[in-house]
């Protein structure tokens, strides 16, 4: 499906390579809790494999706050947010719940920051693939999660 959306965007003159945000239907955002409930894997130290490919990895420990935990957290609402032909990664980075500070990690439900759908969207302008788009807009230099870079330079 995103292949043919981008073949009728460029036909239609159009220089963009970001999608237009879908977002339809219901779901329920996961919280901290639910974690369990999921039926996840675990990784060696027990955490939540949300994510793994070539040796890197999102995992989460629902009992952890930092800025990486919060990270996870925001990756848990766009997987769980996620459904193709419902709503695609932009709809769900425009729809998740947001953070209402600067330390998500110390919220008590899963958020992603403001920026986030900014973040995303610069990316898949940039050119970068949707799902590689989602993880270095929540992981990658700049990381659109407040505190976490400075929390993976070891200074928070």
């Amino acid at each position: 499906m995103f292949l043919l959306l981008l073949t009728l965007s460029c036909q239609d003159g159009s220089d963009s390579l970001v999608e237009d945000a879908v977002y339809s239907g219901d779901w329920v955002a996961p919280s901290p809790a639910d974690l369990e409930d999921l039926d996840l894997p675990l990784n060696e130290e027990g955490d939540y494999i949300l994510y793994e490919d070539g040796g890197v990895g999102l995992y989460a420990d629902p009992t952890e706050r930092s800025p990486m935990s919060a990270a996870a957290g925001c990756a848990a609402l766009i997987v769980a947010c996620h459904e193709p032909e419902l709503r695609n990664l932009r709809g769900c980075f425009e729809h998740v719940p947001t953070c209402s500070t600067d330390e998500p990690w110390q919220e008590d439900a899963y958020c992603c920051d403001p920026g986030c759908a900014d973040g995303y969207v610069t990316l898949r302008e940039e050119g970068l693939e949707p799902a590689r788009a989602a993880t270095d807009t929540l992981l990658g230099e700049n990381s659109c999660m407040p505190g976490l870079d400075a929390w993976l330079e070891g200074s928070l």
